[in-house]
C-alpha cells in the first residue's frame, strides 16, 4: 500500500516541478513580449513629441 502512496507523491512531485517551470517560462515570454511591445509605444511617442516641438519651432520662425 505505502508503494501506491509513494508513487503518487513522486508523480505529484514531478508535476509540480514540470507545472512550475512551464508557469515561469510562459510568464517570462509575455514579460519578454509585453517589454518590446512598450518600448515599440514609448518610440512612436518619442517621434511624435519630436514632431510636434519641430512644428512649433517652425510656427514661432515665421
Amino acid at each position: 500500500m505505502w508503494q501506491y502512496v509513494i508513487g503518487g507523491a513522486t508523480i505529484f512531485g514531478l508535476f509540480s516541478v514540470y507545472n512550475g517551470r512551464a508557469t515561469r517560462k510562459y510568464i517570462g515570454d509575455l514579460i519578454k513580449e509585453e517589454t518590446k511591445r512598450t518600448q515599440e509605444i514609448l518610440k512612436k511617442l518619442s517621434d511624435q513629441h519630436t514632431t510636434m516641438i519641430n512644428i512649433l519651432k517652425a510656427s514661432r520662425i515665421e
